[in-house]
Protein backbone atom coordinates (compact mmCIF):
# COMPACT_ATOMS: atom_id res chain seq x y z
CA UNK A 1 0.00 0.00 0.00
CA UNK A 2 1.11 3.42 -1.04
CA UNK A 3 0.33 6.94 0.54
CA UNK A 4 0.71 10.41 -0.83
CA UNK A 5 0.00 13.67 1.03
CA UNK A 6 -1.90 16.61 -0.56
CA UNK A 7 -3.43 18.92 -0.77
CA UNK A 8 -4.89 18.71 -4.55
CA UNK A 9 -8.19 19.20 -6.51
CA UNK A 10 -10.58 16.65 -8.15
CA UNK A 11 -10.56 15.85 -11.52
CA UNK A 12 -14.25 16.38 -13.41
CA UNK A 13 -15.42 13.21 -13.05
CA UNK A 14 -14.67 12.69 -9.27
CA UNK A 15 -16.04 16.18 -8.63
CA UNK A 16 -19.17 15.56 -10.71
CA UNK A 17 -19.71 12.61 -8.68
CA UNK A 18 -19.16 14.37 -5.00
CA UNK A 19 -21.36 17.17 -5.83
CA UNK A 20 -24.25 14.82 -6.74
CA UNK A 21 -23.44 12.77 -3.22
CA UNK A 22 -23.15 16.41 -1.34
CA UNK A 23 -26.68 17.08 -3.21
CA UNK A 24 -28.42 14.57 -2.01
CA UNK A 25 -26.96 13.70 1.78
CA UNK A 26 -29.55 16.01 3.39
CA UNK A 27 -32.32 14.36 0.90
CA UNK A 28 -31.02 10.72 2.39
CA UNK A 29 -31.18 12.04 5.85
CA UNK A 30 -34.75 14.05 6.10
CA UNK A 31 -36.85 12.36 3.36
CA UNK A 32 -35.25 8.70 2.80
CA UNK A 33 -33.78 9.36 -0.57
CA UNK A 34 -31.63 6.69 -2.53
CA UNK A 35 -27.85 8.76 -1.72
CA UNK A 36 -26.10 8.83 -5.25
CA UNK A 37 -22.69 7.36 -5.79
CA UNK A 38 -22.12 6.22 -2.05
CA UNK A 39 -21.05 2.72 -0.94
CA UNK A 40 -23.93 0.67 0.11
CA UNK A 41 -22.51 0.90 3.70
CA UNK A 42 -23.61 4.28 3.32
CA UNK A 43 -26.37 3.70 1.75
CA UNK A 44 -27.75 1.49 5.11
CA UNK A 45 -26.52 4.24 7.46
CA UNK A 46 -28.79 6.77 6.17
CA UNK A 47 -31.38 4.44 5.74
CA UNK A 48 -31.40 3.58 9.49
CA UNK A 49 -31.03 7.25 10.48
CA UNK A 50 -34.26 8.48 8.23
CA UNK A 51 -35.75 5.52 10.45
CA UNK A 52 -34.95 6.49 13.23
CA UNK A 53 -36.51 10.00 12.60
CA UNK A 54 -39.20 8.77 11.54
CA UNK A 55 -40.09 5.83 14.31
CA UNK A 56 -39.77 9.36 16.87
CA UNK A 57 -42.67 11.16 15.08
CA UNK A 58 -40.42 13.64 13.83
CA UNK A 59 -39.73 15.25 10.47
CA UNK A 60 -35.82 17.06 9.23
CA UNK A 61 -35.20 19.56 6.97
CA UNK A 62 -31.52 19.28 6.50
CA UNK A 63 -29.55 21.00 4.35
CA UNK A 64 -26.07 21.21 3.29
CA UNK A 65 -24.56 23.97 1.64
CA UNK A 66 -21.30 24.63 0.08
CA UNK A 67 -20.13 27.84 1.76
CA UNK A 68 -17.54 28.66 -1.33
CA UNK A 69 -20.22 28.02 -4.02
CA UNK A 70 -21.85 31.08 -2.26
CA UNK A 71 -19.01 33.15 -2.38
CA UNK A 72 -18.43 32.22 -5.88
CA UNK A 73 -14.73 30.92 -4.99
CA UNK A 74 -15.91 27.22 -5.58
CA UNK A 75 -13.06 25.44 -5.83
CA UNK A 76 -13.98 22.25 -4.45
CA UNK A 77 -13.27 19.87 -1.88
CA UNK A 78 -9.24 19.45 -1.15
CA UNK A 79 -7.64 16.44 -1.29
CA UNK A 80 -5.58 16.11 1.76
CA UNK A 81 -4.38 12.41 1.66
CA UNK A 82 -4.59 9.46 -0.40
CA UNK A 83 -3.55 5.40 0.08
CA UNK A 84 -4.03 2.42 -2.70
CA UNK A 85 -3.81 -1.63 -2.29
CA UNK A 86 -3.28 -3.75 -5.06
CA UNK A 87 -6.94 -2.80 -6.72
CA UNK A 88 -8.22 0.28 -5.44
CA UNK A 89 -7.34 3.89 -4.78
CA UNK A 90 -8.80 5.84 -1.73
CA UNK A 91 -8.57 9.51 -1.40
CA UNK A 92 -9.27 11.71 1.60
CA UNK A 93 -11.09 14.79 0.69
CA UNK A 94 -12.48 18.04 3.06
CA UNK A 95 -14.67 20.52 2.14
CA UNK A 96 -16.39 23.52 4.01
CA UNK A 97 -20.29 23.27 4.23
CA UNK A 98 -23.27 25.38 6.27
CA UNK A 99 -25.24 22.90 7.91
CA UNK A 100 -29.17 23.96 8.62
CA UNK A 101 -31.17 21.91 10.56
CA UNK A 102 -34.75 22.18 11.59
CA UNK A 103 -36.45 19.18 13.59
CA UNK A 104 -40.60 19.58 13.25
CA UNK A 105 -43.35 17.35 15.26
CA UNK A 106 -46.95 17.94 13.42
CA UNK A 107 -45.67 20.66 11.97
CA UNK A 108 -44.26 22.56 14.52
CA UNK A 109 -40.73 23.51 14.43
CA UNK A 110 -39.03 22.04 17.93
CA UNK A 111 -35.71 22.96 17.09
CA UNK A 112 -33.25 24.56 14.59
CA UNK A 113 -29.69 25.27 14.28
CA UNK A 114 -27.34 26.25 11.38
CA UNK A 115 -23.51 25.45 12.15
CA UNK A 116 -20.44 25.73 9.75
CA UNK A 117 -18.85 21.96 9.07
CA UNK A 118 -16.33 20.48 7.35
CA UNK A 119 -17.25 17.30 5.50
CA UNK A 120 -14.42 14.76 5.63
CA UNK A 121 -15.23 12.14 2.70
CA UNK A 122 -13.15 9.03 1.44
CA UNK A 123 -13.23 8.56 -2.22
CA UNK A 124 -12.64 5.31 -3.89
CA UNK A 125 -11.69 4.53 -7.16
CA UNK A 126 -9.82 1.35 -9.23
CA UNK A 127 -6.65 1.52 -9.58
CA UNK A 128 -5.43 2.66 -13.01
CA UNK A 129 -5.05 -0.19 -15.42
CA UNK A 130 -6.60 -2.51 -13.66
CA UNK A 131 -9.98 -4.05 -13.63
CA UNK A 132 -10.35 -6.23 -10.30
CA UNK A 133 -13.16 -8.22 -12.85
CA UNK A 134 -13.97 -10.78 -9.82
CA UNK A 135 -13.69 -8.53 -6.52
CA UNK A 136 -17.14 -8.25 -5.01
CA UNK A 137 -19.19 -5.20 -5.92
CA UNK A 138 -22.85 -4.00 -5.41
CA UNK A 139 -25.23 -3.40 -7.90
CA UNK A 140 -26.20 1.03 -7.73
CA UNK A 141 -29.41 -0.32 -8.64
CA UNK A 142 -30.48 -2.99 -6.91
CA UNK A 143 -27.99 -3.46 -4.22
CA UNK A 144 -27.47 -6.89 -5.37
CA UNK A 145 -23.39 -8.25 -4.53
CA UNK A 146 -21.79 -9.43 -7.59
CA UNK A 147 -18.53 -8.70 -9.84
CA UNK A 148 -17.21 -6.18 -11.32
CA UNK A 149 -17.11 -8.22 -14.34
CA UNK A 150 -20.67 -9.30 -14.05
CA UNK A 151 -21.92 -5.97 -13.50
CA UNK A 152 -20.53 -4.42 -16.48
CA UNK A 153 -21.94 -7.28 -18.57
CA UNK A 154 -24.95 -6.59 -16.70
CA UNK A 155 -26.68 -7.49 -13.22
CA UNK A 156 -27.74 -10.84 -13.14
CA UNK A 157 -30.76 -9.72 -10.22
CA UNK A 158 -32.08 -6.44 -12.04
CA UNK A 159 -29.87 -6.59 -15.83
CA UNK A 160 -28.65 -2.85 -15.32
CA UNK A 161 -25.20 -2.51 -17.56
CA UNK A 162 -22.85 -0.65 -16.04
CA UNK A 163 -19.68 1.04 -17.56
CA UNK A 164 -16.31 1.49 -14.86
CA UNK A 165 -17.28 5.12 -14.70
CA UNK A 166 -20.51 4.46 -13.43
CA UNK A 167 -19.52 2.32 -10.97
CA UNK A 168 -16.27 3.75 -9.42
CA UNK A 169 -15.35 6.31 -8.36
CA UNK A 170 -17.67 5.62 -5.12
CA UNK A 171 -17.83 7.43 -1.56
CA UNK A 172 -17.23 4.88 0.56
CA UNK A 173 -16.86 7.41 3.69
CA UNK A 174 -18.41 10.20 5.15
CA UNK A 175 -18.77 12.21 8.09
CA UNK A 176 -18.94 15.98 9.58
CA UNK A 177 -16.94 18.09 12.10
CA UNK A 178 -18.13 20.96 13.03
CA UNK A 179 -15.92 24.52 12.87
CA UNK A 180 -15.27 25.92 16.55
CA UNK A 181 -14.10 29.37 15.22
CA UNK A 182 -15.80 31.46 13.22
CA UNK A 183 -15.22 32.50 9.52
CA UNK A 184 -13.55 35.21 8.12
CA UNK A 185 -16.88 36.66 6.99
CA UNK A 186 -19.00 35.39 10.06
CA UNK A 187 -16.45 37.02 12.53
CA UNK A 188 -17.06 40.06 10.71
CA UNK A 189 -20.74 40.07 11.06
CA UNK A 190 -20.38 39.16 14.59
CA UNK A 191 -17.70 42.36 15.10
CA UNK A 192 -20.24 44.56 13.58
CA UNK A 193 -23.55 43.51 15.64
CA UNK A 194 -21.18 44.07 18.67
CA UNK A 195 -19.59 47.47 17.33
CA UNK A 196 -23.60 48.60 16.68
CA UNK A 197 -25.19 47.56 19.94
CA UNK A 198 -22.27 48.90 22.09
CA UNK A 199 -22.18 52.29 19.72
CA UNK A 200 -25.96 52.11 20.81
CA UNK A 201 -25.60 51.56 24.55
CA UNK A 202 -22.68 53.77 24.91
CA UNK A 203 -24.99 56.76 23.54
CA UNK A 204 -27.57 56.41 25.71
CA UNK A 205 -25.06 55.94 28.38
CA UNK A 206 -23.39 59.23 27.37
CA UNK A 207 -26.89 60.85 27.06
CA UNK A 208 -27.94 59.79 30.80
CA UNK A 209 -24.62 60.90 32.38
CA UNK A 210 -24.87 64.35 30.64
CA UNK A 211 -28.75 64.72 31.99
CA UNK A 212 -27.36 63.48 35.29
CA UNK A 213 -24.60 66.34 34.91
CA UNK A 214 -26.84 68.71 34.10
CA UNK A 215 -29.64 67.99 36.90
CA UNK A 216 -27.45 67.73 39.94
CA UNK A 217 -24.47 70.48 39.17
CA UNK A 218 -27.11 72.71 37.30
CA UNK A 219 -24.63 73.62 34.69
CA UNK A 220 -25.48 74.79 31.61
CA UNK A 221 -25.63 72.87 28.58
CA UNK A 222 -22.61 72.15 26.68
CA UNK A 223 -22.26 70.52 23.39
CA UNK A 224 -18.94 69.51 23.45
CA UNK A 225 -19.10 68.35 26.76
CA UNK A 226 -22.32 66.59 25.40
CA UNK A 227 -20.14 64.90 22.64
CA UNK A 228 -16.88 64.57 24.64
CA UNK A 229 -19.11 62.90 27.54
CA UNK A 230 -21.06 60.33 24.63
CA UNK A 231 -18.13 59.36 23.04
CA UNK A 232 -16.72 58.12 26.23
CA UNK A 233 -19.47 56.23 26.99
CA UNK A 234 -19.40 54.65 23.58
CA UNK A 235 -16.04 53.68 23.60
CA UNK A 236 -16.44 52.11 27.66
CA UNK A 237 -19.26 50.44 26.22
CA UNK A 238 -17.81 48.52 22.82
CA UNK A 239 -15.20 47.50 25.28
CA UNK A 240 -16.89 46.23 27.65
CA UNK A 241 -19.11 44.30 24.80
CA UNK A 242 -15.66 42.85 23.46
CA UNK A 243 -14.19 41.90 26.39
CA UNK A 244 -17.86 40.07 27.61
CA UNK A 245 -17.53 38.31 23.66
CA UNK A 246 -13.72 37.19 24.01
CA UNK A 247 -15.23 35.81 27.41
CA UNK A 248 -17.73 34.09 26.20
CA UNK A 249 -15.82 32.63 22.98
CA UNK A 250 -13.64 31.05 25.75
CA UNK A 251 -16.16 29.79 27.57
CA UNK A 252 -17.93 28.21 25.00
CA UNK A 253 -14.43 26.64 23.67
CA UNK A 254 -13.81 25.31 27.10
CA UNK A 255 -17.04 24.00 27.30
CA UNK A 256 -17.40 22.05 24.10
CA UNK A 257 -14.17 20.98 23.91
CA UNK A 258 -13.53 19.63 27.85
CA UNK A 259 -11.56 16.00 27.85
CA UNK A 260 -10.39 16.52 24.40
CA UNK A 261 -6.59 17.81 25.84
CA UNK A 262 -4.28 15.47 24.74
CA UNK A 263 -5.67 13.36 21.84
CA UNK A 264 -3.65 15.22 19.11
CA UNK A 265 -1.09 12.47 19.96
CA UNK A 266 -3.40 9.57 19.17
CA UNK A 267 -3.26 9.41 15.19
CA UNK A 268 0.39 9.08 14.73
CA UNK A 269 0.43 6.86 17.93
CA UNK A 270 -1.64 4.44 17.42
CA UNK A 271 -0.49 4.16 13.27
CA UNK A 272 3.02 3.44 14.57
CA UNK A 273 1.53 0.82 17.04
CA UNK A 274 -0.43 -0.98 14.26
CA UNK A 275 2.12 -1.20 11.42
CA UNK A 276 3.64 -3.47 14.23
CA UNK A 277 1.14 -6.14 12.42
CA UNK A 278 -0.32 -4.83 9.66
CA UNK A 279 1.69 -2.72 7.66
CA UNK A 280 -1.48 -1.56 4.96
CA UNK A 281 -2.79 0.56 8.15
CA UNK A 282 -4.58 3.71 7.26
CA UNK A 283 -5.30 5.58 10.39
CA UNK A 284 -7.79 7.43 8.03
CA UNK A 285 -9.20 3.96 7.50
CA UNK A 286 -9.95 3.13 10.73
CA UNK A 287 -11.38 6.22 12.12
CA UNK A 288 -13.54 6.42 9.14
CA UNK A 289 -14.49 2.67 9.97
CA UNK A 290 -14.55 3.22 13.63
CA UNK A 291 -17.53 6.00 13.11
CA UNK A 292 -19.60 3.98 10.92
CA UNK A 293 -19.60 1.02 13.10
CA UNK A 294 -20.40 3.34 15.95
CA UNK A 295 -23.34 5.28 14.22
CA UNK A 296 -24.27 2.11 12.90
CA UNK A 297 -24.98 0.27 15.91
CA UNK A 298 -26.94 3.36 17.32
CA UNK A 299 -29.01 4.04 14.67
CA UNK A 300 -30.18 0.52 14.44
CA UNK A 301 -33.28 -0.88 16.17
CA UNK A 302 -31.44 -3.89 17.77
CA UNK A 303 -27.89 -3.90 17.71
CA UNK A 304 -27.80 -7.55 18.37
CA UNK A 305 -28.54 -8.26 15.19
CA UNK A 306 -25.72 -6.61 13.51
CA UNK A 307 -22.84 -8.88 12.41
CA UNK A 308 -19.87 -6.53 13.25
CA UNK A 309 -21.21 -5.96 17.05
CA UNK A 310 -19.85 -8.26 19.54
CA UNK A 311 -21.23 -6.51 22.76
CA UNK A 312 -23.80 -6.18 25.48
CA UNK A 313 -27.01 -4.55 24.93
CA UNK A 314 -26.48 -0.56 24.21
CA UNK A 315 -27.80 2.29 26.73
CA UNK A 316 -31.54 2.79 25.94
CA UNK A 317 -30.09 6.33 25.53
CA UNK A 318 -28.62 5.84 22.62
CA UNK A 319 -32.01 4.94 21.08
CA UNK A 320 -33.04 8.67 21.32
CA UNK A 321 -29.86 9.74 18.95
CA UNK A 322 -31.73 11.64 15.66
CA UNK A 323 -28.48 12.77 14.53
CA UNK A 324 -24.44 12.51 15.54
CA UNK A 325 -21.46 14.28 14.14
CA UNK A 326 -18.03 13.97 14.89
CA UNK A 327 -16.19 15.72 17.71
CA UNK A 328 -13.21 15.57 15.43
CA UNK A 329 -11.36 14.12 18.29
CA UNK A 330 -10.34 10.18 19.56
CA UNK A 331 -8.28 9.32 21.81
CA UNK A 332 -6.85 5.79 22.56
CA UNK A 333 -6.63 4.46 26.35
CA UNK A 334 -5.39 0.96 25.92
CA UNK A 335 -4.03 -0.99 23.13
CA UNK A 336 -3.25 -4.93 23.86
CA UNK A 337 -2.25 -7.76 21.69
CA UNK A 338 -3.52 -11.59 22.39
CA UNK A 339 -3.42 -14.75 20.13
CA UNK A 340 -3.01 -12.78 16.73
CA UNK A 341 -6.15 -10.43 17.20
CA UNK A 342 -5.98 -6.43 18.87
CA UNK A 343 -8.00 -5.19 21.36
CA UNK A 344 -8.37 -1.10 21.22
CA UNK A 345 -10.24 1.15 23.60
CA UNK A 346 -10.90 4.67 22.30
CA UNK A 347 -12.57 7.22 23.96
CA UNK A 348 -14.41 9.02 20.91
CA UNK A 349 -16.15 12.56 20.95
CA UNK A 350 -19.30 13.54 18.92
CA UNK A 351 -21.62 16.38 18.87
CA UNK A 352 -25.28 14.87 19.10
CA UNK A 353 -28.91 15.47 18.49
CA UNK A 354 -31.33 13.51 21.00
CA UNK A 355 -35.44 13.54 20.65
CA UNK A 356 -36.72 12.18 24.27
CA UNK A 357 -40.17 13.50 26.20
CA UNK A 358 -41.11 16.00 23.10
CA UNK A 359 -37.73 17.65 23.40
CA UNK A 360 -35.01 17.83 21.34
CA UNK A 361 -31.16 18.47 22.99
CA UNK A 362 -27.97 19.43 21.54
CA UNK A 363 -25.65 17.85 23.86
CA UNK A 364 -21.42 17.24 23.60
CA UNK A 365 -20.58 14.07 24.90
CA UNK A 366 -17.76 11.49 24.67
CA UNK A 367 -17.96 7.71 24.02
CA UNK A 368 -16.03 4.50 25.17
CA UNK A 369 -15.57 2.64 22.10
CA UNK A 370 -13.48 -0.74 22.03
CA UNK A 371 -12.81 -2.17 18.75
CA UNK A 372 -10.95 -5.50 17.74
CA UNK A 373 -9.75 -7.00 14.65
CA UNK A 374 -7.01 -10.15 13.45
CA UNK A 375 -3.94 -9.08 12.78
CA UNK A 376 -2.49 -12.79 11.17
CA UNK A 377 -4.93 -11.81 8.27
CA UNK A 378 -3.93 -8.72 6.02
CA UNK A 379 -6.49 -6.00 6.23
CA UNK A 380 -8.75 -5.33 3.44
CA UNK A 381 -9.31 -2.09 2.98
CA UNK A 382 -12.41 -2.24 0.99
CA UNK A 383 -14.24 -4.83 2.35
CA UNK A 384 -18.12 -3.65 2.62
CA UNK A 385 -20.53 -5.55 5.20
CA UNK A 386 -23.21 -4.87 2.53
CA UNK A 387 -21.00 -6.98 -0.34
CA UNK A 388 -20.08 -10.61 1.41
CA UNK A 389 -19.83 -13.56 -0.13
CA UNK A 390 -20.58 -16.89 1.61
CA UNK A 391 -17.01 -19.07 1.98
CA UNK A 392 -19.16 -21.98 1.55
CA UNK A 393 -21.89 -21.81 -0.55
CA UNK A 394 -20.91 -18.39 -2.41
CA UNK A 395 -24.15 -16.96 -1.97
CA UNK A 396 -24.42 -13.07 -1.31
CA UNK A 397 -26.14 -10.83 1.17
CA UNK A 398 -26.70 -8.13 3.37
CA UNK A 399 -24.33 -8.71 6.69
CA UNK A 400 -25.57 -5.64 8.48
CA UNK A 401 -28.22 -7.56 8.67
CA UNK A 402 -27.71 -11.38 8.95
CA UNK A 403 -24.82 -12.95 11.00
CA UNK A 404 -25.49 -16.12 9.31
CA UNK A 405 -25.73 -16.51 5.33
CA UNK A 406 -29.59 -16.84 4.63
CA UNK A 407 -29.22 -19.94 2.16
CA UNK A 408 -27.05 -22.32 4.03
CA UNK A 409 -26.73 -21.07 7.42
CA UNK A 410 -22.65 -20.56 7.85
CA UNK A 411 -22.11 -17.80 10.30
CA UNK A 412 -19.55 -15.57 8.85
CA UNK A 413 -16.55 -14.62 10.14
CA UNK A 414 -15.95 -10.99 9.62
CA UNK A 415 -13.01 -10.92 12.21
CA UNK A 416 -11.16 -12.21 9.45
CA UNK A 417 -12.47 -9.32 7.33
CA UNK A 418 -12.60 -6.06 9.39
CA UNK A 419 -12.90 -4.44 12.69
CA UNK A 420 -16.28 -5.70 15.19
CA UNK A 421 -16.97 -3.37 18.34
CA UNK A 422 -17.26 -4.66 21.69
CA UNK A 423 -17.99 -2.32 23.70
CA UNK A 424 -19.76 0.85 23.80
CA UNK A 425 -21.15 3.48 26.23
CA UNK A 426 -21.28 7.23 27.40
CA UNK A 427 -19.11 9.26 29.81
CA UNK A 428 -20.98 12.34 31.03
Amino acid sequence: MGFNIGPVRLTELYRKKYDAFTENLGLAISEGKKISFADNDITNLLKLQHERIMDKGLSIDYEVNDKEEEDELDLGPIVLSDWKDAHYQNYVCLEEYDVKRTVKQDGKKQYSDRRHNTLHTVITDVTSGIRADLEPCTCPNCGAVSTISRLVDGCPYCKTMYKMDDLFPRITRYYFTEDAAPKEREDTRLRGKVLLGGLILGFIIGAILNLYSINVYDEDYNLFEHFVVTIFGMLITYSAFCVLNVLNLIRRDIVNNAGKWGTAGTHGKFEQMMKKYSPEFSFDYFSGKALSLIKTAVYSKDEQDLLFYKGPALDKRFKDIIDMNYGNAMKLISFTENNGSVTVAMDVFFDTLYAFDNKIKYKHEKYRAVFRRRVDIPLNLQFSMTRISCPKCSGSFNAVLNKNCPFCGTEYDIESQDWVLLELSQYN
